[in-house]
């Protein structure tokens, strides 16, 4: 079933939106919970590891996530289901993304097209 279009709400949310109320109609709890305890928690979690792919041992990676925990745009948006706390996960996802690629780069695959030869 196609979701409707809608101008302020991107594809992702509404697809997060339809599955909780396919699993829990109606349900307003249900829904911050989705944001709550998934995108927020996630974006917590990402923010350690990228800590991680940047060599930080143990207390750094507690210190950057807890850092991204305790502001107040997280405590704010973090328990709302909408486009900000979907976007804030995904950004910080993209970011471990490049922060995991980049700690893996090794310049001799670049010159074979990334194949290694090994």
């Amino acid at each position: 079933m196609a979701l409707p279009r809608s101008p302020d709400q991107p594809p992702l949310s509404r697809a997060l939106a339809r599955l909780v109320s396919a699993v829990a109609p109606d349900s307003l709890i249900a829904l911050r919970l989705l944001s709550a305890m998934l995108a927020a928690r996630a974006v917590v979690i990402l923010t350690g590891l990228i800590a991680c792919e940047l060599g930080g041992r143990r207390p750094e990676q507690l210190l950057a996530s807890s850092c991204m925990a305790v502001p107040s745009a997280m405590l704010l948006i973090g328990h709302l289901f909408g486009t900000t706390m979907i976007n804030l996960f995904c950004w910080v996802a993209v970011c471990w993304a490049a922060a995991h690629a980049s700690a893996r780069w090794r310049p001799a695959l670049m010159a074979d097209g990334g194949r290694d030869s090994r």
